[in-house]
């Protein structure tokens, strides 16, 4: 049986082993027989409550060194005794990636014998920002694996906003908290619903909700039946799509290092573009893997404009992308080259605009000498050491995280778009003038809110069809994979807020002039 597992992270000084002293002092209280690992000394060192609570620390460079004696070796601990732990508290070097810890849990004497359940991260409020300059990856890594985020010292209401909105940026989902004592220890044990669980809860709260109230919904002219049946004919038609984009992106976010790319890159700008296009058609890179890969290009030295052909082309123009989009149009070649075409025409034309007009400063923000973490744990340069069965393990937890992710925003889509596709045939001309540049705004600014997937949009937007003209279907397949609300702030983590700015309506006009030109 596993053991529940607790792990805190946080920088020099944060205040990591101060409080680790007091949930163990309150959880060892409760007569419990913990195991506190420390993975370095703070100023004050951590030691034993009682004879309930065992203490073992290790060195930052035998963790670094040997992560498989380090893991045998707490197995050991595990092993001793006649009463098995209850608990596991790790205190977490603050400069060490995440990515290391993770690689000493994947190890075979480990993987079984502990489970973790909760991840912390303390910060000191007032520190904050500098550290996040300074340290680069590693805090990022941190805060993307945290599931609770502790700030001491915490600055005024507008300044606390702020620093939310920064730290959310890295991780949009996490919990951030000023509490302590026994209210914090409510927060760090209130676990949070599974995402199988919430989309569970989820759809069968709207079926019951649907059953139970069609009869009045429809004596006021609501199509109920109609809006169910196109809602789950969406999904039915996606998921499968979305499952197969998430595990190919998942094994080349894994498997393929990303200097790859840089090293098989021609030195001329033209041959450059046409390399990044031609990567961006094999490599089925979507959402989730576009940003960081995109992100370690600028930070290698790759010139802007041939990373911005990269991300632009990549999730419009991948194989899994025009594949799902020929079968959610029945076959319709047209459709599919399409997209792929004005994809294609996108990306040459932001590439262009850069090298003609590239910016005055360096686009890298003040941490961005680091990388982009995802939330599962696969930053760049992560896993060390542990062979192809961790990898394949971590290939499944990035895989299962990545869709549960998109999976959520795919509900929301299909559902609007069911919504509308039963209560209008027609809600914009599809002829000249207004009518089209309208709709064409509307299915962009969709597209950046609902923030699909690509390799799963294109049974939404045919689900669109109906109610918009085929120039704002396209401009919907075409902007929404390179901007939508997760894009911008993953970039806002790495790169300056005048840059993400400029490329994003920069690209929005250039989707919309293509677009209004071709189908006007």
């Amino acid at each position: 049986m596993s053991v529940s597992t607790y792990v805190l992270t946080g920088f020099l000084d944060a205040g990591k082993t101060t409080l680790l002293g007091d949930i163990l002092a309150q959880q060892g209280s409760k007569n419990m027989r913990i195991l506190a690992l420390q993975f370095e000394q703070g100023d004050e060192p951590l030691l034993p409550l009682n004879s309930d609570v065992v203490v073992h620390a290790f060195s930052v460079e035998r963790t670094q060194d040997d992560p498989e004696g380090v893991a045998s070796e707490i197995a050991q601990l595990l092993s001793k005794g006649e009463d098995q732990f209850q608990e596991i508290w790790i205190e977490w070097n603050g400069m060490l990636p995440y990515s290391l810890l993770e690689s000493i849990v994947l190890q075979p004497a480990l993987k079984k014998a502990l489970r973790i359940d909760t991840i912390l991260h303390i910060a000191d409020a007032t520190r904050f920002e500098r550290l996040l300059m300074a340290t680069g990856g590693i805090l990022q890594s941190q805060l993307a694996q945290s599931d609770l985020v502790i700030l001491r010292n915490p600055p005024r209401q507008r300044q606390f906003r702020a620093l939310k909105r920064l730290i959310r940026g890295n991780n949009p989902g996490v919990r951030i908290t000023t509490s302590a004592g026994a209210q914090l220890l409510r927060q760090v044990f209130r676990s949070p619903l599974h995402p199988v669980t919430r989309a569970t809860l989820l759809l069968g709260g709207a079926v019951f909700l649907a059953l139970a109230f069609s009869p009045h919904l429809q004596g006021l002219g609501i199509p109920v039946n109609n809006i169910v049946n196109a809602f789950l004919g969406m999904l039915l038609q996606a998921l499968p799509f979305l499952l197969i984009g998430v595990s190919l992106s998942s094994a080349i976010q894994i498997f393929i290092p990303r200097e790859s790319l840089e090293k098989h890159m021609p030195k001329s700008f033209f041959g450059g573009m046409l390399f990044m296009l031609l990567s961006g058609l094999i490599l089925p890179v979507c959402d989730c893997a576009s940003v960081p890969v995109f992100r370690s290009m600028v930070r290698k030295g790759v010139p802007l404009p041939l990373a911005v052909v990269f991300f632009a082309a990549a999730p419009v123009i991948n194989p899994v992308v025009l594949l799902s989009t020929h079968y959610a149009f029945g076959g319709d070649w047209k459709m599919t080259l399409s997209r792929a075409g004005f994809g294609v025409l996108i990306a040459l034309a932001l590439g262009i605009i850069f090298r003609l007009r590239p910016p005055k400063d360096s686009v890298l923000s003040g941490n961005g000498s680091g990388a982009i973490a995802c939330a599962c744990g696969c930053e760049e340069d992560a896993l060390p050491g542990i062979g192809f069965r961790g990898k394949l393990l971590a290939f499944l937890r990035h895989a299962q995280a990545e869709f549960f992710s998109v999976s959520q925003y795919l509900i929301i889509g299909a559902l609007i778009a069911s919504v509308i596709q039963s209560f209008s045939s027609s809600l914009f001309s599809a002829g000249t003038g207004g009518g089209l540049a309208l709709s064409i705004l509307v299915m962009m600014a969709m597209a950046f809110l609902l923030s699909l997937c690509s390799s799963s949009d294109a049974v939404v937007a045919r689900g669109l069809s109906g109610a918009f003209p085929a120039g704002a279907i396209m401009a919907f397949l075409v902007f929404g994979p390179i901007f939508d609300i997760k894009n911008v702030l993953m970039l806002s983590a790495g790169f300056h807020k005048r840059f993400i700015v400029r490329f994003v309506l920069l690209t929005a006009a250039l989707v919309f002039t293509a677009i209004f030109v071709l189908y006007v």
